[in-house]
């Protein structure tokens, strides 16, 4: 899959194969539903796909290996074989997951534990697919009940670098194959998150790939003092700020108006050249 440069930029659109997604537009079994979202993404510009069968939500309940798999491996078969041209990531932590995916073909893996779960890295040795490394301050049924950090930057900073650098000594991952997201929302205060999108640039120092997952968090209708969804203009606001602090990757429910907002940006840019 092609890399984002400095003037290009990676529109992710989320497929949520679960019953209790956050933002309410899980389609878990109902494949109609699915083909419905999977063809406005396509249509709207997404240029990959990221399938996730287990909600990471503030609370969300964990989901047996075994459910998770039956609702990833289907999806992702169906979307191999009516869109075979799509790039697919697969949104788990679970490495039974990753395997069953990479025999599948998937791009990318992208996971909110960064590959600490045992067995992860092993599953992701010598793999040619791409990786999203994310920071996560607890798990997600109490990440949000009272995080704490000293300086949020410098430590969500420390711990992605020395993740990558885990990962290139262990599982031979070339640095340019990976992605870092500072984890918006993933045991952070609302304070927490404004400070990583206003800093986000120093995360450059660390890697050159930063993915913003962003999309109708509840930092955005904090914001907004507003808690309905789907927030979609807001974060194409966020998506554009975090754009022009580094960001060349975004994980979208709605691709459309990032995708706009991206682009003019970009035309911007060009014509600063």
């Amino acid at each position: 899959m092609k890399l984002a440069s400095n003037n290009s930029s990676l529109i992710m659109g989320i497929i949520n194969v679960t019953p209790d997604s956050f933002s309410g537009d899980g389609v878990a079994f109902d494949f109609n539903a699915m083909d419905c979202l999977i063809q406005r993404h396509i249509d709207e510009g997404a240029d990959i796909l990221d399938v996730g069968g287990h909600s990471t939500r503030p609370g969300a309940n964990e989901v047996a290996l075994l459910e998770e798999i039956n609702r990833v491996i289907p999806a992702i078969k169906h979307i191999k074989k009516h869109w075979p041209t799509i790039k697919l990531s697969v949104d788990t932590f679970q490495p039974q997951v990753m395997r069953l995916a990479l025999e599948l073909g998937v791009d990318m893996i992208n996971d909110v534990k960064a590959f600490t779960v045992p067995g992860a890295l092993e599953v992701i040795r010598n793999s040619s697919s791409q990786i999203i490394i994310m920071h996560m301050q607890g798990e997600p049924g109490f990440m949000q009940d009272d995080p704490k950090y000293n300086h949020v930057i410098d430590e969500v900073a420390d711990f992605l670098a020395k993740r990558m650098r885990l990962i290139h000594e262990q599982c031979y991952i070339p640095f340019e194959n990976m992605w870092i997201d500072p984890g918006f929302g993933f045991g952070k205060r609302q304070n927490d998150n404004f400070k990583l999108l206003a800093n986000l640039d120093q995360l450059l120092d660390v890697h050159f790939n930063i993915c913003a997952g962003l999309s109708r968090k509840s930092m955005i209708g904090y914001a907004l003092g507003d808690n309905d969804l789907p927030r979609h203009n807001a974060t194409a606001c966020a998506n554009l700020l975090a754009w022009q602090k580094g960001a060349r990757m975004f994980r979208v429910h709605d691709v459309q108006a990032t995708k706009d907002a991206i682009m003019i940006a970009e035309q911007v840019a060009k014509g600063l050249m």
